[in-house]
Parts: C-alpha cells; structure tokens; sequence
C-alpha cells in the first residue's frame, strides 16, 4: 500500500468517524461533498473535521472551509500534498 493510500484511507476513515451518514460506508468518492447535499456536516462540524485533520496529520487545513465546497476528495489531496 502505498503511503498516498493510506493517508486518503486515513481521511477516510477519519470522515466516518465524524459524519454520521459516512458511517458503514465503504466508498466514499471523491467528489461526495462533505456538507450539505453530501455527508451533512454542518459548519461547525465540519471546523471540527478541519481541527482534527490539522491535529492528526500536522498541517494547515482550516482554509478548506474558503472557495469550492468542500469534497472527500478535495480534503484528500490537500492533506496527501501538505504531509509531502
């Protein structure tokens, strides 16, 4: 496996821990929003979500809450390109 897998597996599963409606699912795509219309985090979950990525993996996530919606994928790549 290698080191790019894991860290989207980790974000992954890190989703699942936090969204409710991620729970027992074994695909989350990529372009699967994490708020509304997605998985349902409203804004102060998804504050939290950001906290916990910037805690476990060491980096600057907050910003994601700026600009596009925020995606599965979206939070993926930014942690895999900040932990390079």
């Amino acid at each position: 496996m290698s080191a790019d897998t894991t860290i989207e597996e980790a974000v992954r599963d890190l989703l699942r821990s936090r969204a409710p409606l991620a729970q027992g699912l074994s695909d989350l795509p990529g372009d699967l929003r994490v708020g509304a219309g997605g998985l349902g985090l409203d804004s102060i979950a998804m504050v939290e979500l950001l906290l916990d990525c910037e805690q476990r993996f060491g980096i600057k996530a907050t910003e994601l809450l700026e600009g596009a919606p925020l995606t599965v994928g979206r939070l993926a790549a930014h942690v895999r390109e900040a932990v390079r």
